[in-house]
């Protein structure tokens, strides 16, 4: 199985091919459903789950992606690289798995898993059925009297989209 990406006319299409197949079928683009108005498909910081059933991406904010005139960007991933190529990429910054979605490559269907306040700390785990989030409402600088900046810790069951609270406003790090 083979998970790819091409940039079409400003738009970003999810492609999928399996061996036997006589060409690639596009799974995903920004109009499918589970994409939230006003946001595109992130080209960075993509993860096939370990089964290979589901691959995991951000959606970011149309402003947030600057347009290309360039050819059409393509990159090719297997479900069994331990760690995709984009996530050596220095200039993927830290906003990378905030608005985390994740699309069902068989069913078609994308359900977005975390908001841009939360973010996951296990990212290079090869564990893609659970992920550890943290949460926070303000700057950690801010810890010694905003009681909205110590950060909270969830596990993230991806199969189920449901958040189980591992401790809320912790003073130490997960």
């Amino acid at each position: 199985k083979i998970i790819f990406y091409t940039l079409i006319d400003g738009r970003t299409f999810i492609w999928s091919y399996e061996r036997g197949q006589k060409a690639a079928v596009a799974i995903a683009d920004e109009t499918s459903e589970g994409i939230k108005a006003g946001h595109r498909i992130a080209t960075n910081i993509w993860k096939l789950s370990a089964d290979g059933e589901n691959l995991f991406f951000t959606q970011q904010f149309n402003s947030d992606i600057k347009d290309s005139e360039e050819n059409p960007d393509l990159k090719i991933w297997s479900y069994q690289d331990a760690f995709l190529r984009s996530q050596y990429n220095p200039s993927q910054g830290d906003d990378g798995d905030r608005n985390l979605s994740v699309l069902n490559i068989k069913s078609r269907k994308i359900r977005q898993l975390l908001t841009g306040i939360q973010k996951i700390r296990n990212a290079d785990s090869r564990n893609s059925d659970v992920f550890i989030v943290e949460s926070a409402f303000a700057r950690a600088e801010e810890a010694s009297f905003n009681v909205y900046a110590k950060p909270s810790y969830y596990l993230l069951f991806t199969k189920t989209g449901e958040l189980r609270v591992i401790k809320e406003a912790s003073e130490n790090e997960i």
